[in-house]
């Protein structure tokens, strides 16, 4: 059985600038740049998985029936850091583990209902196993979406730390005590 863990690191150019433009503003205010913004760059990728998850394989025997459990559950999870000064803001690609979904075959057998849970099987067609060739999916999606992810990303990133520097402009302008109050015309 081939098992393995995938990990992917995006590398930003000017991340150094980066993190001294972020470590201006506080914690709260770089989740409010970072986290969207990963969160949008994630999406393409999500997409791209979900195309390419394997659809019916065989003949159409019981083991090879598809539900679609697998390409329901591909999902994403952006969450941050706890404890550390630095930015840390991390995305999860893949199946989520709290997907379950109750199936039922047409044809009455001894398997003809149950519950999937994609997480349980999906690094088995994704790297395959002693009987079965890998149907790989998750990095082959990451490799054809990665440049689209890091343009998407750096833009966000971009407008964010605009949009923070001018509240922060804003708000140093006003002077301690008042208020923003925005309203729509």
């Amino acid at each position: 059985m081939a098992q393995s863990s995938t990990n992917a690191t995006v590398v930003l150019h000017g991340a150094a600038e980066l993190q001294k433009s972020l470590q201006k503003f506080s914690k709260s205010m770089r989740n409010r740049v970072l986290r969207p913004a990963l969160n949008a760059a994630a999406t393409p990728v999500v997409s791209r998985i979900k195309q390419l998850v394997p659809r019916k394989s065989g003949r159409g025997t019981l083991a090879d029936r598809t539900t679609g459990a697998l390409r329901k559950s591909i999902g994403k999870r952006v969450w941050s850091g706890k404890g550390s000064k630095a930015v840390s803001i991390f995305a999860y690609v893949g199946p989520l583990s709290d997907t379950k979904y109750h199936v039922r075959f047409k044809e009455p057998s001894a398997k003809s209902s149950g519950v999937r849970m994609p997480t349980k099987y999906a690094h088995l067609v994704e790297f395959g196993t002693a009987r079965m060739q890998p149907k790989p999916f998750m990095r082959p999606g990451w490799m054809q979406t990665r440049a689209k992810a890091n343009s998407i990303m750096t833009a966000k990133v971009r407008k964010g730390i605009e949009r923070v520097a001018a509240s922060v402009a804003q708000k140093k302008a006003l002077g301690k005590g008042q208020k923003i109050i925005r309203a729509r015309v």
